[in-house]
């Protein structure tokens, strides 16, 4: 059976993520300040336990997962549903910012309307 050996690493970054954000959380402190810490902690910045690119990305992604996993956990259907005018209204005002300052920044550089485009 061949494991990756890049799994141990990986395990161990999400525990350490996993254990500091729940000990975080029980002083009051949002879950994704310790996956911040631990990040700078074990990554090439802090300890550098971990450096190599292509597993920064790995965990990157799983971190990522985890998030929109624990965020999906703290949403209320209901609540949603009860302020779905102010839902669709973030959503589009949103996109219409993201959209025109793209546009203008895009102007600023000089690309042609297909270049911002894209």
């Amino acid at each position: 059976m061949h494991i990756d050996p890049a799994l141990p690493v990986m395990v161990a970054a999400v525990l350490a993520i996993l254990v500091i954000g729940l000990v975080l959380r029980k002083v009051g402190q949002p879950q994704i300040v310790g996956s911040l810490v631990v990040g700078l902690v074990i990554g090439p910045s802090g300890l550098g336990l971990l450096d190599d690119p292509d597993m920064i990305g790995r965990i990157g992604g799983i971190g990522l997962i985890m998030l929109l996993f624990f965020i999906g956990m703290e949403a209320s259907p209901g609540s949603l549903l009860r302020r779905w005018r102010l839902a669709i209204f973030g959503v589009i005002a949103q996109v219409a910012a993201t959209v025109g300052l793209a546009w203008l920044l895009g102007k600023a550089y000089d690309w042609s309307t297909a270049q911002v485009l894209v």
